[in-house]
C-alpha cells in the first residue's frame, strides 16, 4: 500500500435507475447463465487506508511523550459499467460514502463516524493523501513483467 499500514477495499455492483423524461427508469441487461444474471449498471469501491503514527504530546510535569495517533484515509468511487478513457480522472467518480450506501443497501465501516470524535483518530479524504488516478491501459501487464525481470535477477545471484 503507498498509504497507510492496513488498507480496506469493498468493491461492488449496484443497480442504478436512469432518468427519462423526468421518471425514474430501471433497465436490467441479462447477458450469461441463460438469462439469469443481471448486468450491473455501475460498480463501486469504497477505500479505508490506516496509518499509525507517534505524536509528540507535552503531559504537565513529567516531559514529553510519544501517543500513538491513527489516521484513516478514506475514499469512496462509482463507476458506470462502460468503458471508461485511459484520460478520465479519477477524482471525477468521487462520491460521498453515503450514496453508495444507499444505492447498495450496505453500511461500510461503521466505526469511522465514531472515529471522527476520537481525539487520537484523524479521518481524511484518501486523495488529499495519495494522489488518486487510474492505472495506465497495460499496468497488470507491465507489473508483472517487473516483478518476472526482478525474479530473474534474483535467480542469477
Amino acid at each position: 500500500a503507498e498509504y497507510g499500514d492496513n488498507v480496506y477495499v469493498c468493491t461492488g455492483p449496484l443497480f442504478e435507475p436512469s432518468e427519462k423524461n423526468g421518471a425514474k427508469h430501471m433497465r436490467l441487461e441479462v447477458d450469461v447463465l441463460n438469462g439469469r444474471v443481471h448486468t450491473p449498471t455501475h460498480f463501486y469501491k469504497v477505500i479505508v487506508a490506516e496509518k499509525t503514527e507517534k505524536r509528540r504530546v507535552v503531559k504537565g510535569q513529567s516531559g514529553v511523550e510519544n501517543e500513538p495517533v491513527r489516521t484513516f484515509a478514506t475514499a469512496s468511487f462509482m463507476f458506470e459499467n462502460q468503458p471508461h478513457p485511459v484520460d478520465t480522472e479519477l477524482t471525477s467518480k468521487l462520491v460521498p460514502q453515503e450514496r453508495i450506501e444507499a444505492a447498495s443497501g450496505t453500511r461500510f465501516f461503521p466505526r469511522l463516524a465514531e472515529l471522527r470524535r476520537d481525539p487520537s483518530a484523524r479521518v481524511v479524504p484518501l486523495c488529499d493523501s495519495v494522489k488518486c488516478e487510474l492505472p495506465p491501459p497495460n499496468w497488470w501487464n507491465d507489473a508483472k513483467e517487473k516483478r518476472e525481470a526482478a525474479k530473474s535477477r534474483k535467480s542469477c545471484q
